[in-house]
């Protein structure tokens, strides 16, 4: 991750190779970032559950509709949420002389995941407190990603992004997707 005082406060030098670039500035996307890290708390909560029902053999999907609907809908949040912040992160990896800027199609994609982040952690604290609720009552199941942005020709930075987000969620982090949480 950058230096948040980089993307913040760029200098002039960075200023001006964004114009240069055509890129445009992330600081709403920044917003984005820090209001849903909120979710790496709810997850840790969430996983809690799923260990107490693994303690007690119990399959998540035979679990209460309302744990089950708190865990899918957690995890959704946390995808999005890590797959809109790796986007960020790898631009800026990519073109260090542009932190706090990025490639239009970049930003346009954080945004289609970080948008999504609240809903459904809003839809996660429901669940919470409602141990009857079914996400399926109001949501279509599965839940689908938004769709990739296109562009031609598209940027080496936001190919090296796209790539780095799909590393994120594919590898190494566990989760209800490589537990059987889908039906």
């Amino acid at each position: 991750m950058t230096d948040a005082a980089d993307v913040a406060h760029p200098g002039l030098w960075t200023r001006l190779s964004a114009v240069l670039r055509r890129e445009i500035p992330a600081d709403s996307l920044e917003s984005f970032r820090r209001a849903g890290a909120g979710v790496y708390g709810a997850y840790l909560q969430a996983e809690q559950q799923r260990q107490e029902l693994a303690a007690r053999h119990v399959h998540p999907w035979q679990a209460p509709a309302g744990t089950a609907t708190q865990l899918l809908c957690t995890w959704n949040a946390l995808v999005l949420q890590t797959l809109g912040e790796a986007l960020l992160d790898a631009d800026y990896r990519a073109d260090p002389s542009t932190v706090g800027y990025l490639p239009a199609v970049t930003a346009e994609q954080a945004w289609a995941f970080f948008a999504q982040v609240e809903p459904w952690l809003a839809r996660a604290r429901q669940a919470a407190v409602s141990p009857g609720y079914r996400i399926a009552d109001d949501v279509e199941l599965p839940a689908v990603l938004p769709p990739w942005v296109r562009v031609e020709p598209c940027p080496r930075p936001h190919l090296d992004a796209m790539l780095s987000a799909a590393r994120a969620r594919g590898t190494g982090r566990g989760g209800p997707g490589r537990r059987g949480l889908r039906r």
